[in-house]
Parts: C-alpha cells; sequence; structure tokens
C-alpha cells in the first residue's frame, strides 16, 4: 500500500517514476486507488452501546416505521450535534445528554421490539434501522456530513431552535 500510495503521488504530481509525464498512468493510479476504496470491508459494530447501536436505536425509538428520509434525518441530528460546539463530542453523550431525547429519558429507547413497543426489557432495532445507521455513520466517518445541513440539530414533535421545517411524518428538525 506505501509503494502503491508513493508512486500515486509521483503520477498524481504530473511525473512518471522515469521523469516523464504519462497521462495513462494517471488514469491507471486513480483506477488503483478507486477499486482499492470499492474493495474495503467495512465492518460494522452492532454490540450493546456501540455509536452504530446508539444511532440505529435512536432511528427506532424516534423515528420508528417512517420512511427512510424520515429516519435518516432524525439519525443525522446527533451527528450533527456531535459536531456541534454547543453539545457533547461522542454519540453516546450527546443521546444520553439529560432532557434531550424523550425516548431515552423515559425509557422507551429500550422498549422496542422491531419497531413496536414492548413492555420487556429486550431490545433489538430492526434490519433497516441497522441500515439506516450504517449508512449515515459510513457517510459520516468518510466526508463528515450527514443528510441534514450541519445547522440542524434539534428534532422534536415541537418547533424548536430559531428555525426549520415539519417533516411529513409530524417532526420538527430546527436549528440554531
Amino acid at each position: 500500500m506505501i509503494g502503491l500510495l508513493l508512486s500515486a503521488s509521483i503520477v498524481l504530481a504530473g511525473l512518471g517514476p522515469d521523469g516523464m509525464v504519462h497521462e495513462d498512468d494517471t488514469v491507471t493510479v486513480y483506477q488503483e486507488l478507486a477499486a482499492k476504496e470499492t474493495e474495503a470491508e467495512w465492518h460494522w459494530d452492532r454490540s450493546y452501546g456501540s455509536d452504530d447501536w446508539y444511532i440505529a436505536n435512536l432511528i427506532m425509538a424516534e423515528a420508528g416505521n417512517t420512511d427512510k428520509q424520515e429516519r435518516q434525518w432524525t439519525g443525522s441530528v446527533p451527528l450533527n450535534r456531535v459536531d456541534s460546539p454547543d453539545f457533547p463530542n461522542t454519540i453516546k453523550e450527546v443521546v444520553e445528554q439529560p432532557d434531550q431525547y424523550a425516548t431515552y429519558s423515559d425509557g422507551k429507547f429500550y422498549m422496542m421490539v422491531d419497531g413496536v413497543w414492548t413492555s420487556s426489557d429486550y431490545w433489538e432495532p430492526t434490519e433497516e434501522a441497522w441500515r439506516d445507521a450504517e449508512e449515515l455513520l459510513d457517510k459520516w466517518y468518510r466526508t463528515g456530513e450527514t443528510m441534514l445541513d450541519e445547522c440542524y440539530v434539534w428534532q422534536s414533535r415541537s418547533v424548536q431552535g430559531i428555525g426549520g421545517f415539519w417533516s411529513p411524518w409530524g417532526q420538527y428538525f430546527g436549528y440554531s
């Protein structure tokens, strides 16, 4: 990999190893780097307390059985909060921050099975919630972006922040 990166930097600088400019080499290196990136296997951590777990559970508890866009907007808010100087710096701390997520504060965060409220202590997000969380986290880890502009740090059934919009599912996404 180091050799590939070193030769890539030479070619990307416009010179091949022989000191000559080779247009075809530049294209080949870009293709090799793109192939390496798409071949990379992402291993998600679905264990209790992982970032994936917190986002998947929050999506289930806050957005339930809504559409994908709504679920991903909901999962974007805590990620935007992590990036904001006004909130804690980890997903766990953002979700567990007192008086921020009603479904966490009142215990509903832990009381769903496959998207249905239950009285048992068992909790497991749906496969759909896991996929939504993993897509969001993948984008966030790679680019630092979410499905909402970074200013959107509020999500509620009531207006919060200085502006925002109502979703078709009755949630308000607000910005500060």
